[in-house]
């Protein structure tokens, strides 16, 4: 064991009270090298919120509650770290925490008896260059996919999407793209991006911009071109870590100030309505299966519509690997080809729907558009239909069980997807104009 810094030598010696031996090693002045994400024990009990009508209010109490919850149970634990000088960030939306430290704190957080588990929270891998689509001209019309799922017809009685905000937990947003400019819901809780400390949207990889573009994008290339957005970026990898993607989401519950605190300032009254990005959390990223479930129960409680892709990476039949797809409360979205079949791998797992996601044209990060593909552009394709759904009658914001149902019954079966080998069992492309015929009834 190598000799040990100052602070290490408090922390031993604190460790050893506690039964633990051996030297907590630094990776210099500057602390440990990575992260822990300790899971406690007790989590809001939000259930009895589903009764609360108004989605306002019902947003306030689970934020308080979510709030309360974390303070009070993670109180005796932050007096011990801070007494350890091991640095910590608070979560409520998972009751957690992210704590700086190694294998022996790891021990010793575990053993403690309001925490569940504790999990490895790496930094991110380096940053990937930004793809070379290839681009192509846009004159404003309606894009073919938007088309194909009915959206124009939507547009041409008047609703667009206004008085709906999209939020996007992703690599980011090229907040400056003519597509997208406009409809960000600017201000000082627009934008979170803890990685990079930018005040201003930016997207550093370009996975999030296109998604961005189909479900709120100017010029012909979004489903609800007059729905509002706001945003968090992600790590600036290809991998996320347990603690980013629950600090994304508990920003779009309780929008906060630039450099506020999210467990005093959030603003549940700015919610994101309707969630749209990629948060898959998945092993190689240290997640285990349930990491997120307290979040998307909390969120969807909350009156918030999440939109997921359907995962590629299928352990079993019937079976979705990685969260939030796998979760109730969450609309699983798989991809459609330009002959209007479900794409092979959309099929796999649980699937609600389907979405164009075969070369669709959308906003490119760094300005102008190209084609883009995956069941994550589809998810997106959906989230705006719910938009437009959620203005076309308002009874509908905040209730998913209606809105999932709507846009089920109203579905186009087409071709492939049927799940586990079965024939019998079409896949359903989702139908705006359906959807909303349907919600004025309704």
């Amino acid at each position: 064991m190598g000799r040990c810094t100052p602070r290490s030598v408090i922390v031993a010696a604190l460790l050893a009270a506690t039964t633990l031996t051996g030297c907590a090693t630094a990776a210099g002045a500057g602390g440990y090298r990575d992260t822990l994400f300790v899971v406690m024990k007790a989590q809001a009990d939000l259930s009895d919120l589903t009764f609360v009508r108004d989605v306002q209010t019902r947003r306030a109490e689970v934020y308080r509650r979510l709030v309360n919850t974390a303070n009070r149970t993670q109180a005796a634990l932050r007096r011990d770290l801070a007494s350890l000088y091991l640095s910590y960030t608070p979560y409520y939306l998972v009751n957690g925490l992210e704590v700086k430290g190694d294998a022996a704190i790891r021990d010793w957080l575990s053993r403690r008896p309001e925490v569940d588990r504790v999990l490895l929270n790496p930094r991110p891998a380096a940053v990937p260059a930004p793809g070379s689509a290839d681009r192509v001209p846009v004159d404003g019309r309606p894009q073919p996919t938007l088309a194909a799922i009915g959206a124009p017809k939507v547009w041409a009685t008047g609703v667009t999407g206004p008085g709906i905000t999209v939020g996007l937990a992703d690599s980011g947003a090229d907040g400056s793209h003519p597509a997208l400019r406009d409809a960000w819901r600017a201000g000082d809780d627009g934008w979170y991006a803890p990685w990079t400390g930018t005040h201003l949207p930016i997207d550093r990889t370009g996975h999030g911009t296109p998604l961005l573009g189909v479900a709120v994008g100017s010029n012909g290339i979004g489903v609800a071109p007059g729905a509002r957005w706001i945003g968090c970026a992600e790590p600036p990898g290809t991998l996320g870590d347990p603690a980013s993607y629950v600090g994304c989401l508990q920003f779009m519950l309780a929008p906060f100030p630039t450099g506020g605190d999210p467990l005093r300032d959030g603003r549940p009254a700015r919610a994101a309505d309707v969630l749209v990005g990629s948060w898959p959390c998945t092993q190689l990223e240290n997640c285990d299966a349930s990491i997120l479930q307290p979040a998307v129960r909390a969120l969807s409680q909350a009156g918030m519509f999440l939109v997921a892709p359907t995962s590629t990476a299928v352990v079993r039949c019937g079976s979705l690997a990685a969260p939030p797809a796998r979760y109730p409360g969450v609309l699983t979205v798989g991809s459609a080809n330009r002959a209007g079949s479900a794409a092979p791998l959309a099929g796999a797992g649980r699937l609600d729907l389907v979405a164009p996601g075969e070369d669709v044209v959308s906003a490119l990060a760094g300005g102008g558009y190209g084609a883009v593909s995956g069941a994550a552009v589809a998810a997106a394709e959906v989230a705006g239909v719910v938009a437009l759904l959620w203005v076309v009658n308002s009874t509908l914001v905040g209730d998913f069980p209606r809105t999932r149902a709507l846009l089920m019954n109203t579905a186009t079966p087409i071709p492939g997807g049927a799940a586990c080998g079965r024939t019998d069992v079409p896949a359903r492309l989702v139908n705006a104009e359906a959807a909303a015929q349907a919600a004025r009834i309704g």
